[in-house]
């Protein structure tokens, strides 16, 4: 993990503890998206659960769980992701 990684990681972290609501469903699973995309599943599980507690309706913790429940590595993850960008 880079510096910036790290900052980034950090930063989730925090929202996530300041926020609450979709706000914070939203930073969770952001944290979620890095935890799994470093290959920690279970941190990025408990972020999801976490997630999906503060707003049992966001999406993206849904779509989310989903992928890490299926057992999509976290490369097939990226790829889907980037698939995903604009270009």
């Amino acid at each position: 993990m880079t510096e910036a990684d790290d900052k980034v990681a950090m930063l989730w972290a925090v929202l996530a503890r300041i926020t609450s609501g979709k706000w914070r469903a939203a930073a969770l699973t952001l944290m979620a998206c890095g935890a799994y995309l470093r290959g920690n599943g279970p941190l990025a599980s408990v972020a999801l659960d976490a997630a999906l507690t503060a707003d049992q309706t966001y999406s993206l913790a849904g779509l989310v769980r989903i992928a890490l429940d299926a057992g999509i590595r976290p490369e097939q993850f990226r790829a889907m992701l980037t698939d995903l960008a604009p270009s």
